[in-house]
């Protein structure tokens, strides 16, 4: 079982070697070096010549122990320490509680704060000797350090440790170019996609078969926003026709008429269709659900025969029809009318400038010219 004072240097050795939360100058860790002088003929450095290593613990003689005011005592030791100690001889016991009698009286008197810093100096020479502590630097390592661009010209004179600049990796690049090539990335992959995967959902090709409205006449349609999400893609939208609606849950006028009256602007007179759409919950999967429960109520409420609505007439106020101008077939332009329309044209303008004999004023100057008998460049406005 290992003594108190080996359990203690063993907490020293790891609280030293544990680096600390902020650098020290080097006049605080140079504490516990002794100076010594300059030895010409030794390969030891000098600071380590009058220092010897930490040794086994001192035993304690039994004249030298001292008692406390409070004795320590079996009951005072914890689980591991008491089957520690129950595994000893009764002798090694009766030392053991008086060594630990020992060391609180020490604690008590104030002697152990000696001990302690005599302890702390060993410590600090082993530490220092197996170079466990980067932190420690030496005057020597100073004046060996070259100094960065920053300190070419100027010295610092409260400087006590060289300036911890982060070392330039031209390998790195910005984080600008680092998202360009993470889009690249993605848009390769998305071609490797279409290169290999997509020509494999040949097997999977059906023939295109026109939808049976008659048996299936919901109509839901989604909005997808592509690489990014959007609060209005989980909006759903639901289109039926009435006479579609009809045939499958097996309504009659009246009840169609009903029905029209009970979804009420969202009937479009015109087109006979109905739209509904939902956006009440997080996910498009619970607004569908939401919608064809809704329409199933809706029939549900269609088919009920205790109120048939029939003295509520049909109100399509709310709808505004879109007036669409048609024009006779005789006035449309045909592709051979076209054609023949603008080759009459042509001969028309011809005839007419015949007819008109239109002058060309180019023709008109160079006559007067010539009668005037002037050179052609020679003219001159009159």
């Amino acid at each position: 079982m290992a003594t108190a004072s080996r359990h203690l240097c063993r907490s020293l050795v790891r609280m030293s070697s544990r680096p600390p939360s902020k650098r020290k100058c080097i006049q605080v860790q140079r504490r516990y070096i002794q100076p010594s002088p300059f030895r010409q003929l030794s390969t030891f450095p000098a600071r380590f010549a009058k220092q010897e290593p930490i040794s086994s613990d001192p035993d304690f003689n039994d004249e030298d122990l001292q008692s406390p005011q409070v004795p320590y005592t079996v009951d005072d030791l914890d689980p591991e320490e008491r089957a520690d100690y129950e595994t000893m001889s009764k002798k090694d016991q009766a030392r053991y509680l008086a060594v630990q009698n020992h060391i609180k009286a020490v604690m008590e008197s104030g002697e152990m704060a000696d001990i302690t810093e005599d302890m702390a100096k060993r410590v600090a020479f082993q530490v220092d000797r197996e170079g466990t502590n980067p932190n420690f630097l030496e005057e020597r390592d100073l004046q060996k350090m070259k100094d960065d661009y920053w300190q070419e010209d100027e010295d610092d004179e409260f400087g006590q440790v060289p300036d911890a600049d982060d070392e330039v990796d031209d390998s790195y690049i910005t984080s600008i170019a680092e998202s360009e090539l993470e889009v690249h990335r993605e848009v390769r992959e998305y071609q490797r996609i279409a290169a290999w995967d997509l020509p494999l959902l040949s097997q999977f090709t059906k023939a295109y078969q026109p939808p049976q409205y008659a048996k299936e006449p919901l109509r839901f349609r989604y909005t997808t926003y592509l690489g990014e999400s959007h609060p209005a893609a989980k909006k759903v939208v639901v289109e039926f026709k009435t006479e579609h609606i009809a045939q499958a849950a097996n309504l009659s006028e009246d009840q169609r008429t009903k029905l029209i009256k009970l979804v009420g602007v969202r009937y479009n007179p015109d087109t006979d269709l109905v739209h509904m759409s939902s956006e009440k919950f997080e996910n498009p999967a619970q607004n569908k659900r939401y919608l064809g429960d809704l329409v199933n109520k809706i029939v549900a409420e269609a088919k009920d025969k205790k109120d048939t609505f029939k003295d509520i007439p049909l109100d399509f106020r709310h709808h505004k029809p879109r007036v669409v101008y048609k024009f006779p077939d005789a006035w449309k332009m045909k592709e051979d009318r076209s054609v023949q329309s603008l080759l009459k044209r042509r001969d028309e303008v011809k005839l007419l400038e015949e007819e008109e004999k239109i002058v060309d004023g180019k023709q008109v100057v160079e006559m007067y010219v010539r009668a005037k008998g002037m050179a052609p460049g020679m003219a001159r406005p009159m």
